[in-house]
């Protein structure tokens, strides 16, 4: 069954569900559920976000740790969901207050959205990380746009190997409810590259 027999000649979806804290697996032909990938709570699972598979083939996963301080990346067996470690831990330099969309580079540059709460409101960083495959070291995080507000969510590299943020207005104005847009920045220095979507 393939619930029994992961491969990557198959084709799955794995989804974060913060509702239970698990990552749950779907026939991604049928839409069937094939059961939790990841366990409630396994290893402190509280709060999943963003999900990729890293370039040996294990899954990243954004764990917000909900009402429990900054957020963190945690590795997991790509064939079995295993717990492998903390990659980014969450008292580490440059630790994601509530992590969003991830992704990596073909030039092992790990890429996470951040929403960041302070005292005087919101805002938000796209942190950017070098990743060995067993830590992620924090580099810097990008450049804001020239907008002057930045709420990322989702990040994603395109086929010209720009790295591409969509952004969500500010929720707390009444002008700013509705809308966003997308900026993208070179993937590999992290330099800006202007507003996508405005």
């Amino acid at each position: 069954q393939k619930d029994q027999d992961r491969c990557f000649e198959s084709d799955f979806l794995y989804i974060g569900d913060g509702f239970d804290n698990t990552v749950k697996t779907f026939d991604a032909e049928t839409g069937w559920f094939l059961g939790s990938f990841v366990a409630s709570g396994n290893n402190g699972l509280n709060g999943p976000r963003g999900l990729i598979f890293d370039h040996e083939g294990n899954l990243l996963v954004t764990n917000q740790k909900v009402n429990e301080g900054s957020g963190n990346v945690l590795k997991y067996n790509g064939q079995t969901g295993e717990f492998l470690g903390e990659i980014v831990k969450s008292d580490a330099t440059g630790a994601p207050f509530a992590p969003r969309g991830i992704v990596l580079s073909k030039h092992n540059i790990l890429f996470v959205a951040d929403l960041v709460i302070e005292e005087n409101g919101q805002h938000g960083e796209v942190r950017m990380y070098k990743y060995n495959g067993n830590t992620a070291t924090f580099i810097r995080n990008l450049a804001h746009p020239p907008s002057g507000e930045f709420f990322p969510r989702s990040v994603v590299i395109g086929p010209d190997g720009y790295l591409y943020v969509s952004i969500r207005n500010n929720p707390n104005t009444v002008e700013g409810q509705l809308g966003g847009s997308v900026v993208r920045y070179n993937s590999k220095t992290g330099a800006f590259g202007g507003v996508f979507i405005s």
